[in-house]
């Protein structure tokens, strides 16, 4: 299933010879092997979970196709794209208080 058929405004970066995509539902026990896989497979490498800020990171492959085929990748397997300024608010005020709620667990 495929959902983009062009690199969205929001969510995507293309900068320094990387691209950064901004996703949800990511958490630690599922899925950096899955994404990690799927993007492999994709011929895509240099690849990075931020978790905490729910981006993944790989090596621009110079290849809009490629692109949208890992943004599709991630989408299919249960990690949207964060693709509106709205959606971005509200994935940051749920990771401020996953952070507050993990900060006072520990205290």
């Amino acid at each position: 299933m495929q959902k983009y058929h062009s690199i969205p405004n929001v969510g995507v970066t293309l900068r320094g010879g990387l691209v950064k995509i901004v996703v949800d539902n990511i958490n630690y026990d599922r899925c950096e092997k899955a994404i990690i896989e799927a993007l492999i497979d994709l011929d895509l490498y240099a690849i990075k979970i931020h978790f905490e800020q729910n981006i993944v990171v790989f090596k621009n492959p110079q290849n809009e196709d490629l692109i949208l085929k890992a943004i599709n990748k991630l989408y299919e397997l249960g990690f949207p794209l964060v693709d509106t300024d709205e959606g971005l608010m509200d994935l940051a005020l749920r990771t401020k208080k996953n952070i507050d709620s993990s900060e006072t667990k520990v205290s």
